[in-house]
């Protein structure tokens, strides 16, 4: 058993990579249709399918990394008012990860209760226990996958003599990356304040907290150290791989990524919206000001429709919904939602001519909001409207 946590990190890797290993190599044998292929095969179905999971779920670790690299990337888009958005993590889909990692986490915490018969507190210091080793299963599962041989990781070298702060440094890259998570989650929350950045900055305070547990634990590790007295000196033995050079590669990729998410904008808007628009909730889909939204130029009166407004200039929606926001940007705070064929009075625009947001009367109430110009067909003459700073 490790001494402290630097151990129990190097031991996980090693096991994670071993893992990798034997499914790089073996996982032809594991197939449903092994025994076919192969009638030496004598290993059961049952066995096969064990063994399988057994070795892909080394990259559950992998995919939560990612999962936590998506999450920042939206709040990054959502701070800086980006109109590239991630969007599995917008709107009510955001809900769908939370459920889950909701669930995962009362099944891992129930089983750990049922079967070591510990309790809760103890089931949950567990829980973060495992989950505060994923950075180095991850770094474990990508040198399994590139190295032909056995390599173990070497973390960074110790540049005082003070044990607390060789706990941290053994640690900075989950530390950084926990850092990373939290304070992006809480200012996409400040600068948007909604209930999907409010979830999303749930999400990353938890995934945060998942990768601040390792220099928690490195640190109370120094009491069980110090109780034993000594330092068990475990022979390393293959190629070391440097913890720090691994993971410069992964924030090179991480890199990489975002340029490539940025680069979206510079697509061509189609010309419509999709024909499996009609199937999503109502005001699901958001009108960024850089979509040309050319979808059926006549408007239907539906019977939602207000009356025609005579004197002034109005505008009438002509796509299936739009959003109303507080502000004249497509990240705004949506006030409410206004569908084909629905009249309104516009009272002011913004300065910008070349991406017109008109400021409305909501129907039947006394409030204002911005409606985006590119959403709607244009009554009357926009000369005379007054521009609202």
């Amino acid at each position: 058993m490790p001494f402290n946590f630097e151990g129990l990190k190097k031991q996980r890797f090693r096991w994670c990579f071993g893992g990798i290993q034997i499914l790089k190599k073996h996982w032809e044998a594991l197939m449903p249709w092994a025994h076919w292929v192969d009638p030496a095969n004598k290993l059961t179905l049952a066995q096969r399918y064990y063994y399988l999971v057994g070795g892909l779920g080394w990259f559950s670790d992998v995919f939560n990394l990612l999962f936590a690299f998506f999450l920042v990337l939206g709040a990054v888009f959502n701070i800086l008012s980006s109109p590239v958005k991630v969007r599995p993590l917008t709107d009510t889909v955001l809900i769908i990860p939370a459920v889950f990692l909701f669930l995962h986490i009362l099944r891992f915490i129930w089983v750990l209760r049922n079967r070591l018969k510990i309790p809760i507190d103890t089931a949950v210091a567990t829980m973060y226990n495992f989950f505060s080793l994923g950075w180095a299963v991850t770094l474990g599962c990508i040198q399994g996958l590139v190295q032909r041989e056995g390599v173990f990781l070497r973390t960074p070298k110790a540049t005082t003599s003070s044990k607390a702060w060789r706990a941290i440094q053994v640690t900075q890259w989950e530390t950084a990356i926990g850092l990373i998570c939290i304070l992006a989650g809480l200012l996409a929350f400040g600068t948007d304040r909604n209930w999907r950045t409010f979830s999303l900055c749930i999400l990353l305070v938890w995934q945060g907290s998942l990768y601040i547990a390792a220099p928690v634990y490195s640190l109370l590790s120094l009491k069980r150290e110090a109780a034993l007295g000594a330092h068990a000196r475990v022979s390393e033995q293959g190629k070391p791989v440097l913890e720090q050079l691994a993971a410069r590669w992964v924030v090179a990729f991480s890199m990489v990524l975002i340029g490539a998410f940025s680069l979206i904008r510079f697509l061509p808007s189609p010309a419509v919206l999709p024909g499996y628009v009609r199937f999503l909730p109502v005001g699901s889909v958001e009108l960024l000001p850089e979509q040309v939204a050319e979808i059926e130029a006549t408007a239907i009166t539906t019977a939602t429709a207000t009356p025609a407004l005579t004197g002034v200039a109005t505008a009438t929606v002509k796509v299936e919904s739009a959003n109303c926001r507080a502000k004249p940007r497509g990240n705004a705070e949506k006030i409410t939602i206004l569908y084909k064929g629905q009249m309104v009075e516009v009272v002011g625009k913004n300065e910008d001519l070349s991406n017109p947001w008109w400021y409305i009367k909501i129907p039947d109430s006394g409030g204002n909001c911005w409606l985006w110009g590119m959403t709607t067909t244009l009554t009357g003459s926009d000369s005379n409207i007054p521009i609202v700073p």
